[in-house]
């Protein structure tokens, strides 16, 4: 679904949308302010679980009023692409879940790896997830990207069956669908590489060795280039 609107809101408690949606507070200044939304354009309300409501603007001032066009449902995303990585350092950890929501990534969880040393503690944790917001509101996607909590490689290859486990590693083999999977599960390493017992314990766990790249890359570079390989490798199928 894309929603081909000038401007979309987020509204995870979104009820029945009715003939009209008044938005007060942060995103009525944001989009009257920041992206000078005029009465007479649309406006995507999105709830984050699959729900775009598709709005005309009818007064932007202190309120932001939206006559309701349509209301819609996506279907979720198929298959669902989750990446579990090691956690880039600082701000690109924020880069990273804006890049890889544009990309369509359906899930990250951090990968608790032996050259990793970054962690996301709660006020970190409540950044991405703004983050997250922001790039979904950018995007217009209708799902917001999940955020999960850090986990091990065993627990990352622990999926359900028939769920594709991929460890991301340059001297594998280029990526190519399996043959079904509702699931996508792509592990990424540090900048400082996978041990080599991390990337046979991930292999002997039933995950596929494969590059998205000629070269190594960094942490978000990698995440991004994985889910836009995937995404589209799965729809020229």
């Amino acid at each position: 679904m894309s929603t081909h609107c000038r401007h979309s809101v987020y509204l995870p408690d979104l009820g029945p949308a009715g003939g009209t949606i008044t938005l007060e507070g942060d995103e009525a200044r944001h989009a009257v302010r920041v992206k000078r939304v005029q009465p007479g354009q649309r406006v995507a309300v999105l709830d984050g679980q699959g729900r775009c409501v598709i709005t005309e603007v009818a007064e932007a001032g202190r309120t932001l009023a939206l006559r309701v066009l349509s209301d819609e449902r996506a279907a979720p995303p198929s298959p669902r692409v989750e990446l579990y990585t090691a956690t880039p350092k600082g701000p690109r950890a924020g880069t990273m879940i804006d890049v890889i929501s544009q990309a369509g990534a359906d899930a990250w969880v951090p990968l608790r790896t032996a050259f990793g040393a970054e962690t996301v503690k709660d006020n970190r944790r409540d950044r991405l997830e703004r983050v997250a917001v922001e790039a979904l509101k950018q995007c217009g996607r209708p799902w917001l990207l999940e955020l999960g909590e850090e986990t091990t490689i065993e627990e990352a290859c622990d999926a359900d069956e028939g769920a594709e486990l991929v460890i991301a590693d340059v001297s594998g083999e280029a990526y190519t669908p399996a043959a079904h999977g509702a699931v996508v599960r792509v592990l990424i390493g540090p900048e400082g590489g996978w041990r080599d017992d991390e990337r046979e314990r991930a292999i002997a766990l039933g995950a596929r060795a494969c590059r998205f790249g000629p070269y190594v890359m960094r942490i978000e570079t990698a995440a991004a280039a994985a889910a836009t390989i995937v995404r589209d490798a799965w729809g020229r199928r």
